[in-house]
């Protein structure tokens, strides 16, 4: 288990079930994301974020209370065209 965190992404430890990370492991994998982090480039930082963006499939939004039922049934009459069509 060691050895597939290593070779994975820093934060790839994410992945695994909570019974299958012990302390070290967790330790372990939060340095190497800290350390990820902090030796990132603004450039690099500010790519990331663009591509996390683009890979973005939803968003939370606040709506006003009274108009929370238009908005779910809106969603609802989306999704059934969008499998229609699937």
């Amino acid at each position: 288990m060691q050895r597939v965190l290593a070779q994975a992404e820093p934060w790839g430890f994410l992945k695994l079930r909570a019974k299958d990370l012990s302390w070290g492991m967790l330790r372990s994998a939060s340095a190497r994301i800290i350390e990820y982090y902090e030796s990132q480039t603004d450039d690099q930082a500010l790519a990331e974020q663009k591509h996390a963006l683009e890979k973005q499939k939803e968003t939370l939004v606040d709506v006003p209370v009274e108009l929370l039922p238009f908005v779910r049934e809106l969603i609802a009459k989306f999704r059934e065209s969008r499998e229609s069509r699937d």
